[in-house]
């Protein structure tokens, strides 16, 4: 069996998994993301509307939700060579993203978290990987997921039934093949 294969199974049987829940009719506006490190772990979350852990439709959960929707519906034989978010040094949503990662004190690792006995730890650098992600270097950033650490079969994408149509709509307009591996679940 190959590493990668060990590697996604240890991660599923710790219970690891991001959850993203959608709104909106004609294209997906994030309005809860959800990590839990490990099974037993209280998930650390983003919710549009919650009093502790708000979040507005900002260019860091954009990024969030076209890095993780992409990467879920990624061919997972090509995965590490050509998937990325990518964008401008400057100015992009590569860069927001990116600039989130290298900053400490962003809200990012308070979301991408282990909870341990004195307190969290971010595991930020564990999901994210890539090329010139904080923007020092004069070229574009590259920003991936990487799949060691969480593998696409431990993401969750949840979207309302009215929104559901427009989806497989813009899977068959921009991908030609669709992974069998996705599942997507719709709420009632």
């Amino acid at each position: 069996m190959p590493a990668t294969e060990l590697l996604q199974s240890e991660a599923q049987q710790s219970g690891r998994r991001l959850i993203l829940r959608f709104m909106e009719k004609d294209k997906p506006v994030l309005d809860r993301i959800e990590f839990v490190y490990k099974t037993g772990s209280r998930p650390a979350f983003w919710q549009r509307g919650d009093i502790e852990n708000n979040f507005g439709w900002t260019e860091v959960p954009q990024a969030l939700s076209l890095l993780f929707l992409d990467y879920v519906l990624a061919d997972p034989a090509t995965l590490a060579a050509h998937f990325s978010l990518r964008g401008e040094k400057k100015d992009s949503l590569a860069a927001s993203l990116g600039n989130a990662i290298y900053q400490p004190k962003d809200r990012i690792h308070g979301l991408f978290v282990e909870r341990v006995d004195r307190g969290v730890v971010s595991r930020v650098q564990s999901v994210f990987g890539g090329d010139n992600i904080h923007g020092k270097l004069e070229r574009e950033r590259r920003i991936q997921v990487r799949p060691e650490f969480l593998p696409q079969h431990c993401i969750e994408i949840y979207w309302e039934p009215r929104g559901l149509k427009a989806f497989i709509k813009h899977i068959e307009f921009h991908f030609v093949v669709i992974p069998e591996t996705i599942e997507i679940y719709i709420s009632e």
